[in-house]
């Protein structure tokens, strides 16, 4: 490079160094006095990438919930937010069986509950309340594909996320005296059973330790075992057998319901603006969440309803049809929206 030619590229450099200075002086000027979301617009409004955020709150199958939504590119969107499921309940009834025998049954807990009230003075109701609730929370994570060119339909595909318990029932609080007395004639039966005296040195008349025999324990009955199995508390059953559910130690009876902690979602949906600066929107979305498999009804004592059980008993029979059914949840959400900026 020849004297004049390295003068001149200098001189070049020189001047192109001051002009850059200068504009990049002004820029750092003019940014000092605009938001930050004003900034993040400029530089995404070309590439329409999270160049404005929503936020939307929903009702539905999947509960109360929010999600908050910004758009990743001109085809997608992304969302993010929770579903919160409240706590309404329903009652499912449980009878009280003494034995094995349901036509016997009747007569000998008439019998029986007599005694228990002259001994203990707590009554023995012949059926138990059990209250359900949901319990279904989730996180859910989502991508909204809109095909069309006014973005009021679209494909979802996410993620729901949260507590691998979505459903419990429990004893009403009224029943609590029932099943305590349930408990102490169990105990009973099996003092009797094993001649054990029944409280220091007290023995029952020969007579009743009969009828106890003859009769049988008192609980729940819930269906019949489709297999072998041995439960929690060491009592083993064959396939074919009776399965009666006992209190636990607390005197309650308790059924949970399981689920999948991760379940994918598919659905669709459709909505548009329902205001004149389309701030606001309404949409609907409907689709299905997917449990991964039949979800599991375990009582307290460890037998799953639907998986152990060939038949259940009449006061849960159509809860466990419906359980059967439940390999996809349905969502049906109406989305009321705020476009924030």
């Amino acid at each position: 490079m020849t004297t004049n030619s390295k003068k001149r590229f200098l001189i070049f450099l020189a001047a192109f160094l001051v002009v850059s200075a200068r504009l990049f002086s002004q820029t750092i000027a003019e940014s000092q006095h605009k938001s930050y979301s004003e900034i993040v617009k400029e530089a995404t409004r070309d590439k329409k990438m999270f160049n404005h955020m929503d936020l939307s709150f929903t009702a539905g199958t999947t509960g109360l919930g929010f999600d908050m939504a910004m758009p990743a590119g001109d085809f997608f969107k992304l969302r993010v937010g929770g579903a919160f499921m409240p706590r309404f309940s329903y009652k499912m009834k449980f009878d009280i069986q003494v034995g094995d025998d349901p036509e016997q049954s009747a007569s000998r807990f008439e019998t029986l509950s007599g005694y228990m009230k002259q001994m203990t003075g707590y009554a023995v109701d012949d059926h138990v309340d059990m209250v359900g609730k949901p319990t279904i929370n989730n996180f859910k994570l989502m991508l909204d594909v809109l095909p069309l060119r006014n973005k009021y339909f679209h494909i979802s595909v996410g993620l729901f996320a949260g507590p691998s318990m979505v459903a419990k029932a429990t004893n009403a609080v009224e029943d609590m005296t029932s099943l305590m007395a349930v408990s102490i004639y169990n105990n009973l039966y099996k003092k009797v059973l094993n001649e054990e005296d029944i409280f220091a040195g007290i023995e029952l008349p020969p007579a009743i330790n009969a009828k106890i025999l003859n009769a049988g324990m008192m609980g729940m009955p819930v269906g019949v075992f489709a297999r072998d199995m041995t439960l929690k508390d060491g009592r083993t059953f064959k396939a074919g057998d009776n399965y009666m559910m006992y209190p636990n130690q607390d005197n309650m009876v308790k059924i949970k319901m399981y689920a999948n902690k991760l379940k994918p979602y598919l659905g669709v949906g459709y909505g548009g603006p329902i205001s004149k600066d389309k701030r606001y929107s309404l949409s609907f979305d409907c689709g299905f969440m997917c449990w991964g498999e039949t979800p599991r009804v375990l009582t307290h004592e460890g037998v799953d309803l639907e998986r152990d059980l060939s038949s259940v008993g009449s006061q849960i029979k159509s809860y466990v049809n419906l359980v059967k059914n439940l390999k996809v949840y349905p969502v049906l959400d109406i989305r009321v929206t705020r476009k924030l900026f």
